[in-house]
């Protein structure tokens, strides 16, 4: 059945009130936080966008919130977020036929972004540092902005040139929780980039690293 237009508009505000907390989030520098909360905005896209088309005349060029997912979650690793937006998109077809955008394809550079930082993040902990000579690609240099913008990454200006170091060491051990059924694991901050098999449900869905202070706690 037909969504009402008071329950189209309650989407709407549910939506958005949604992702304005993510970017406060974000703004906070609790980036894992910001994400999640974007995508649990997805809940209430599909009836957002209705509403909007419907009774605003909004054209999508672009969404919002799968933009902010797009943007964040290869700068962290969120394999899990780019994996939910799939599912949405398959389960929620609407969702394509409003927007503009090709969201296959934007979910595919994203994925391909990821690629690019978790190659840029290895090889700045194996060098200790990195020049910006040694990343003059676009897409590095464009990563390396958004990691020092999320205080990720500090510059480094006693190695020839403009480098970066990580703020964080890779080699460090870290407790990071399962995306998929929430355990928390113990490894080497490098291993969680890539998607680990867990060991209690046995999927690769990745793991997130823990703040220092939930570390700290346990």
């Amino acid at each position: 059945m037909a969504k009402t237009k008071a329950e189209l508009q309650a989407d709407w505000t549910t939506h958005h009130a949604y992702l304005a907390k993510a970017h406060e989030l974000m703004a906070a520098k609790r980036f894992d936080e910001a994400i999640d909360l974007a995508i649990a905005s997805f809940d209430y896209l599909d009836g957002m966008m209705s509403y909007a088309k419907k009774y605003e005349d909004t054209v999508f060029e672009t969404v919002p919130a799968i933009d902010f997912v797009l943007a964040n979650a290869p700068l962290r690793f969120r394999y899990d977020s780019l994996n939910r937006l799939e599912e949405v998109l398959r389960a929620q077809r609407g969702i394509q036929r409003k927007a503009s955008q090709d969201l296959s394809r934007a979910i595919s550079i994203a994925r391909n972004r990821m690629q690019d930082a978790r190659a840029l993040w290895a090889l700045i902990d194996a060098t200790a540092n990195t020049a910006q000579r040694k990343t003059s690609s676009t897409a590095a240099a464009e990563i390396l902005v958004d990691w020092h913008r999320m205080g990720l990454v500090r510059r480094s200006p006693d190695v020839g040139g403009i480098g970066y170091c990580l703020t964080t060491q890779m080699g460090e051990t870290a407790l990071a929780k399962c995306f998929n059924c929430g355990v928390v694991a113990k490894a080497p901050k490098i291993r969680l980039l890539s998607s680990l098999n867990c060991p209690k449900c046995h999927t690769d869905a990745g793991f997130v690293i823990l703040p220092t202070t939930d570390t700290k706690r346990r």
